[in-house]
């Protein structure tokens, strides 16, 4: 039977789900690494650091190969990645030291993530059809029902199993499956000569802006999603399972609606308005979550965050298309970008909370950290001004 791009689609679309999977899968188990297997808070957050080095070093790396040995074969070797990277999890730790196996499959899952992050959005992009930006924030939207879907059913899967071991195993059914999906759907080769190298892209000013752009959306989602449940907890005084519900579950599901919603009726706005509209309420959200005396407010200010940062990923790849390329190496680049900003705005938040957790202040801890986060859409919003067309 033959396929068409409608299932490549479809594909892709399992393709980001998978890469929830594999991120998101083993924080579930620290407490489980931690009790049964005796390890360490610092060697948990050494697999954390290992996840995030490797995921860095294949968004680099795949600049230079992705083009020489294909989207079909690299993709397909990002499933298998993801499929050994979940059986190894429970295994590894019983025929090794703990810390090393987890590692072996944590850097594994990290090569399958990485590999999924670069090749899913060019895959996507090189279809044919029109409104390519509300495609891609569709796509990448299947990333935050993958979130909310692995926090719910692994859940349920704790329950009904009795024990974590089992559960990689049955998550790992999915990138086997897709594996073979992704060997038959249609695929539209990368050309073998491309407009820009490296080297020119990194010579390119508005390049560097997109970056920028990239950067600072990565920073602004990533610094409200990992710090939500404990703000909730800590500064707005919410029970622990409340303030999971309402703040880093109730983020992914305003960012995916967010998603969804371009999807469908995005086109009437082009992609750098809505970034720069999203930009703004993002900078709002910020200010709001930092300086709320009442809880509700608070939350709602998280949750709306997530529709802010909803269309930052996606739309920065789908500009960078538009006025740049197509080419892997723009979205290798971009994704290496958007990992750094990921990064460094959760320490940077992390670390002023930190310093300032002492001085008394309504606005001290975790708030001010907040507070300072909202350079990062200030930022971007100048960086999106920097790279529109003049005459």
């Amino acid at each position: 039977m033959s396929l068409s791009y409608k299932q490549t689609r479809t594909a892709a679309y399992i393709g980001y789900f998978i890469q929830a999977i594999v991120n998101n899968l083993s924080p579930l188990f620290f407490v489980f690494y931690e009790r049964d297997l005796s390890m360490r808070y610092t060697e948990l957050s050494f697999i954390v650091l290992i996840n995030f080095a490797t995921q860095l070093l294949i968004d680099i790396s795949s600049a230079f190969f992705v083009d020489v040995i294909g989207y079909r074969r690299c993709i397909c070797g990002a499933h298998i990645a993801s499929f050994l990277g979940l059986v190894m999890l429970p295994v590894l730790p019983l025929v090794m030291p703990a810390f090393a196996g987890i590692g072996i499959a944590t850097v594994c899952m990290a090569v399958g993530s990485g590999l999924i992050e670069v090749m899913i959005s060019p895959i996507v992009e090189s279809l044919p059809g029109d409104q390519k930006a509300g495609q891609m924030c569709l796509l990448h939207s299947f990333y935050c029902w993958g979130v909310v879907g692995v926090s719910a059913l692994t859940t349920v899967l704790l329950t009904a199993a009795g024990s974590w071991r089992v559960i990689p195993f049955i998550w790992a059914l999915v990138p086997l499956g897709n594996f073979f999906f992704f060997r038959k759907v249609p695929i539209i080769e990368p050309p073998r000569a491309e407009k820009y190298n490296v080297r020119n892209l990194l010579r390119n000013k508005k390049f560097l802006m997109m970056m920028a752009v990239m950067a600072c959306g990565g920073a602004a989602e990533l610094s409200m999603s990992q710090w939500a449940s404990v703000f909730a907890e800590r500064s707005l005084g919410l029970p622990k399972a409340l303030g999971d519900l309402l703040g880093p579950c109730g983020f992914a599901l305003f960012m995916g609606l967010g998603r969804v919603v371009y999807a469908l009726w995005g086109n009437r706005f082009h992609i750098r308005k809505a970034l720069t509209a999203c930009a703004v309420l993002c900078l709002f959200c910020y200010l709001t979550v930092a300086m709320a005396r009442l809880p509700v407010f608070g939350m709602i200010g998280c949750m709306l965050c997530g529709l802010s940062v909803s269309l930052m990923w996606p739309g920065c790849l789908s500009l960078a298309a538009e006025q740049i390329s197509g080419s892997t190496k723009v979205f290798a680049l971009l994704a290496m970008s958007g990992d750094i900003g990921c990064t460094a705005g959760p320490w940077l938040v992390g670390i002023i909370a930190a310093w300032s957790g002492g001085t008394g202040l309504y606005l001290g801890g975790l708030r001010l950290g907040l507070l300072a986060g909202a350079l990062f859409p200030l930022c971007m919003i100048v960086s999106l001004f920097l790279t529109e067309e003049r005459k």
